[in-house]
């Protein structure tokens, strides 16, 4: 639809009421949603490892930045979900597991982190 007055679209209206095989094949991108799950299908069928590890790791650092925002109103003494902020800790080392994982470096974080305590120690 253009937009023009008078002008309608020849395309169905109707809403699936549920899942169908092949449902996001026949999206037909009128709407942002359906050209972004298109876009989304596409890059996850040319390399799925690629796919996975890009949204992992895109998660993992809004997760940092909402790891760190919980932390600054801890210290400011406002309040906060204990559960909600832990369950967000624990997902944020799985990710970072993970995400070592994929990168073949094992351990590597972990010993970067006991190099700088050691050397924050050292000051």
């Amino acid at each position: 639809m253009s937009g023009k007055a008078g002008q309608t679209s020849q395309l169905p209206r109707e809403i699936p009421e549920g899942y169908r095989l092949k449902g996001l094949t026949r999206l037909d991108g009128r709407c942002r949603s359906a050209r972004e799950l298109k876009t989304r299908r596409q890059a996850f069928a040319a390399d799925p490892n690629a796919y996975l590890y890009g949204s992992l790791r895109q998660r993992f650092l809004g997760l940092e930045v909402w790891i760190e925002r919980q932390e600054a109103a801890l210290v400011r003494g406002e309040e906060v979900d204990h559960a909600t902020f832990l369950a967000g800790m624990n997902t944020f080392l799985g990710f970072s597991k993970k995400l070592e994982a994929e990168n073949g470096k094992g351990d590597d974080l972990a010993r970067q982190i006991q190099t700088a305590m050691r050397e924050e120690e050292g000051r």
